[in-house]
């Protein structure tokens, strides 16, 4: 059984493991995951952790992995637990010291600004907002920089951000961001058939042409029912 802390795990002794068997979770949100992560690891984004979600099965070793580490230590009891008995691990230094080192990373250029800096961007705005207001409007808009360094201050202790929550929860965000690990291969193989103008059932693809043809040559057989309904299989959580 694991204990309620992570041991640290230098990136050296990290490949070993990996090698051995060990799984590789990255916990940063959806956005940095998709910039830059560490080839062949999951993803098991922090916020669905405090949710409750746990680490994928199949191997009886984990290690945890951020951006600098500072966000796999301070939430490890949570960690811990998600990893359900196996033995846990922090990667020392996070994703950076792991590219620092020579080591591959896989990356991916996107033009969103990952959630960390749009909450120090907000709350920047905010807080110099609530200084311009009090100075020459009314002091009460001071207020406003006591309400950014309390949440921020909450955010540091708990590891919580209520505005990143709410970041993550504006409207036009992709809800496959909150999607842990890759997609099904039965998916992936619906959306390559939708593609190329196929559809798809549970069992077997039928091309939509071939089922034109077979409607208009049938005579003995009745053609099937227009009403005829395809119930889809329940995807499983």
């Amino acid at each position: 059984m694991s204990s309620l802390t992570l041991k640290p795990v230098h990136h050296g002794e990290a490949r070993k493991l990996i090698s051995d068997g060990a799984l590789l979770i990255d916990i940063r949100e959806m956005d940095e995951h998709a910039r830059e992560r560490i080839p062949g690891g999951k993803h098991l984004p922090l916020s669905q952790v405090q949710k409750g979600a746990k680490a994928p099965q199949g191997s009886p070793v984990v290690i945890y992995y951020c951006r600098s580490g500072y966000r796999t230590v301070a939430n490890e009891g949570l960690l811990s637990a998600a990893a359900a008995g196996c033995d846990a691990y922090v990667l020392e230094g996070g994703i950076e010291a792991w590219r620092d080192a020579g080591l591959e990373t896989e990356r991916q250029p996107s033009t969103v600004i990952e959630i960390s800096r749009q909450v120090q961007i907000v709350a920047g705005l905010m807080a110099l907002t609530g200084v311009i207001l009090g100075t020459f409007f009314n002091p009460w808009f001071y207020l406003l920089d006591l309400l950014v360094g309390s949440g921020l201050t909450f955010a540091g202790i708990t590891g919580t951000c209520p505005m990143a929550s709410a970041l993550r929860r504006e409207p036009g965000r992709d809800a496959s961001t909150r999607v842990i690990g890759r997609p099904s291969r039965r998916a992936t193989s619906a959306s390559s058939a939708s593609a190329r103008g196929t559809t798809t059932t549970p069992g077997r693809p039928y091309a939509a042409s071939s089922l034109r043809s077979s409607r208009r040559s049938a005579t003995a057989t009745p053609a099937p029912s227009a009403a005829t309904k395809v119930v889809p299989r329940c995807s499983r959580a």
